[in-house]
């Protein structure tokens, strides 16, 4: 039984609906986040998550609107144009995603996930094998760690079987096991 809410209050919008999110309960999410757009017409937050909510229900265009309303509304926020760059992916527009990835980039140009989107954008987008190795290094070295979803992320499927991707999954799991082993205070 969800909590109740007093109607006038953006901010308790935001966050049942960030927690509804989490949960993978994105209708709710959604009806959250349109309460909040609704209250408050200006919060990039709001377009934001309801962007990213659109796109958990493969709502794309309504996705990319949302996304495009929040850069309009912020437009040096890296999320947005790296959630717009998502969306579009998951859209099939790889051109309009890659264009994202950039600015994203522009403005978080340390974010490990900017370069792992990057990297699936080579392999999907263009079928080059050596950028997208070269992208998923970057990934690697700006700190993307998801080693079980590159495992199995079905975009690199063009880099799986390279020895160059099974040294990189190898680095990143010897990195894991490391980190592991100092956090366990078994390491040096």
């Amino acid at each position: 039984h969800y909590l109740s809410l007093k109607s006038n209050d953006p901010d308790a919008y935001y966050n049942r609906g960030t927690a509804f999110f989490q949960l993978g309960e994105y209708q709710a999410a959604l009806k959250d986040f349109n309460a909040l757009i609704k209250l408050a017409p200006r919060d990039k937050n709001g377009y934001l998550q309801r962007g990213m909510v659109h796109r958990k229900l493969k709502h794309f265009e309504q996705a990319i609107d949302d996304l495009t309303d929040a850069i309009q509304l912020n437009p040096k926020s890296a999320d947005a144009y790296f959630q717009r760059g998502e969306s579009y992916f998951d859209h099939g527009e790889f051109d309009r995603a890659y264009s994202d990835y950039l600015f994203a980039l522009r403005f978080k140009p340390n974010s490990g996930q900017v370069y792992y989107a990057l990297a699936r954008f080579y392999a999907k987008g263009r079928k080059d094998r050596k950028k997208t190795i070269e992208y998923l290094e970057k990934a690697i070295r700006k700190g993307y760690n998801n080693l079980e979803w590159l495992k199995k992320d079905s975009a690199l499927s063009i880099v799986r079987n390279l020895k160059e991707f099974r040294e990189l999954l190898d680095q990143l799991a010897q990195r894991q096991r490391e980190a592991k082993a100092r956090i366990s205070g078994k390491g040096s």
